[in-house]
């Protein structure tokens, strides 16, 4: 680990490579912190010697690649940019021959997705510093599903019943964000596609299958975009504003797709049955915390 890296409340020598390890009640201090606002910069008084983060995407992002860079940047972090298109990858040599040579260069911690479940374990196993896991493949979202669950603490919806709706079977949002919602003691529910997929999931999960005509029961429908990149499809087709009951809300990690993950009438994302936009703004706010947490007190 680099000099003046220290473990956060949430976070440990590892990073956050996976949310089944944190206990409740660091969770529910960590969304107390978040609560405070706390603004503290890391090394603003010297930009040559603050941390350097290294951003490693191996697949599209535009919310969580950004949010992370910003809050960096908001911190007084500076960044690496490692494309793999532009890489030596191409030439034949590994992704651990890669990542131990980036770490020759010091970063303080990476922030990697990969379409490979568990790839962020390797990339810090590989390089012996902290990682943040942005998405493996169909496995973990962990920084997501913080701030799905911070949205909701924001809107003082501490409790209640969340449903997800959509293509579960290939969602990392679905693994992550309903574990971490039963974790805090949401009732958490998968409406049911006919699919065996589905069962499956629901029962490995420990969530309760949902009939679809129930959708208005549910204070919260958390929508998943089909993983069309990893072969996935929604049976169920369009969420519809009428399946939303009288003060429920809906929820979707981004991007949306109009049409084939919500109808049309649901893409307003400023109407206030819509959690859309305050998910963008809290997952920041998660990641900045988190951010700041890795490197308190390194001055």
């Amino acid at each position: 680990m680099s000099r003046g890296v220290k473990t956060g409340i949430v976070l440990d020598h590892r990073g956050l490579l996976s949310l089944s390890d944190i206990p409740i009640t660091q969770l529910r201090d960590f969304f107390r912190r978040l609560v405070q606002k706390r603004r503290d910069s890391v090394t603003r008084a010297s930009r040559v010697q603050s941390p350097v983060g290294c951003l490693a995407f191996f697949e599209n992002s535009t919310r969580t690649l950004t949010s992370f860079e910003k809050a960096g940047l908001d911190l007084g972090l500076r960044w690496i940019h490692f494309d793999p298109s532009l890489s030596s990858l191409s030439k034949g040599e590994s992704l651990e021959e890669s990542f131990k040579s980036l770490a020759e260069l010091d970063p303080s911690f990476f922030v990697v997705r990969h379409s490979e479940p568990g790839f962020a374990h390797w990339v810090q196993h590989w390089t012996q510093k902290p990682v943040f896991n942005a998405g493996d493949g169909r496995h973990q979202h962990p920084t997501q599903a913080l701030g799905d669950a911070w949205t909701l603490w924001k809107q003082d919806l501490k409790s209640g019943s969340v449903a997800f709706f959509g293509d579960v079977e290939n969602s990392r949002v679905a693994r992550s964000s309903g574990f971490l919602f039963k974790k805090l003691g949401y009732r958490v529910s998968v409406v049911n596609d006919g699919r065996p997929q589905t069962l499956l999931f629901s029962k490995a999960m420990g969530f309760r299958l949902l009939a679809r005509d129930k959708l208005p029961s549910q204070k919260i429908v958390f929508v998943l975009r089909a993983q069309k990149e990893r072969g996935g499809h929604s049976a169920l087709g369009p969420l519809l504003k009428k399946e939303l009951g009288r003060g429920s809300y809906w929820m979707h990690a981004g991007p949306v797709i109009e049409n084939e993950d919500v109808e049309w009438a649901l893409c307003r994302f400023e109407d206030e049955n819509s959690l859309v936009r305050q998910q963008v703004r809290a997952c920041y706010e998660v990641r900045y915390r988190l951010l700041a947490d890795l490197f308190e007190g390194s001055r």
